[in-house]
């Protein structure tokens, strides 16, 4: 059985930097791919391989040397979750890969060379070194990829992907109530199938109101400005504060 466990990171100032590069060469070597796929459907009418992207990428390190200062195990993986973007948009025929933006969540995935030291709280990333990291409780068994990631507040994860075979999965208890479907929602906090509606807490209430005045300031500034990159950042921050409350 597979499970994810998902752990917050503290690289140093060169580590965070580093960190930065290797997700900018994740993100150009997957635009790169996707823009490699389409150009060579729409000109030949076939699509592109993953060996052909791998012969591809080989060469293209050779004429971006900034490519090999990074790891190059993600940079593999990229081209292997295109391959499954692709797999998924033929068998369900919706979501056609999307170029990846500098501005959302970044991440980087690696299939090995990942070590971790429980006792000194530190993780080891190929050509990163040893990340200091808060480890909220252990697993046991076979790590199969570890990806990491830095979302828009500008804070580090890392996700360890562990197959654990003694693992089995809860049994689900057989229940004759009715089922009652619940959603969250932005003018209600909580809205049931029955009709039951739920009013926010004052805390959201608050916090909505900080975002409203928040996202009004950012459509005052200017584009590229750090008035405005300051501001993306505290709504990126106070996002994800309403949604960690809301869980």
């Amino acid at each position: 059985m597979l499970k994810a466990y998902c752990y917050r990171l503290y690289p140093t100032v060169e580590q965070a930097a580093f960190l930065n590069r290797q997700f900018g060469s994740v993100r150009y070597v997957y635009n790169w791919a996707l823009a490699l796929a389409m150009t060579t459907y729409q000109t030949q009418g076939r699509g592109v391989t993953r060996f052909q992207l791998d012969k591809r990428l080989t060469a293209l390190k050779q004429e971006l040397p900034w490519l090999s200062e990074v790891a190059s195990q993600p940079l593999q993986q990229a081209l292997v979750h295109l391959d499954k973007a692709f797999t998924r948009f033929f068998r369900e025929k919706k979501g056609y890969p999307r170029f990846h933006s500098k501005r959302g969540k970044q991440s980087a995935t690696y299939p090995q060379g990942v070590k971790i030291h429980w006792e000194n709280g530190v993780i080891y990333l190929p050509k990163a070194g040893w990340i200091r990291t808060v480890f909220s409780r252990r697993f046991v068994g076979r790590i199969k990829t570890v990806t990491v990631s830095r979302v828009p507040s500008g804070k580090f994860f890392v996700s360890v992907l562990v197959e654990d075979e003694n693992q089995v999965p809860d049994a689900v208890p057989e229940t004759r109530e009715r089922a009652v479907g619940a959603d969250l929602g932005l003018h209600d906090f909580l809205v049931l199938s029955t009709g039951e509606k739920y009013e926010h807490p004052q805390w959201l209430e608050s916090e909505l109101y900080r975002l409203k005045i928040l996202q009004r300031r950012l459509a005052k500034t200017t584009k590229g400005s750090k008035n405005r990159s300051k501001l993306r950042i505290q709504i990126a921050r106070l996002h994800e504060q309403v949604a960690n409350r809301r869980q």
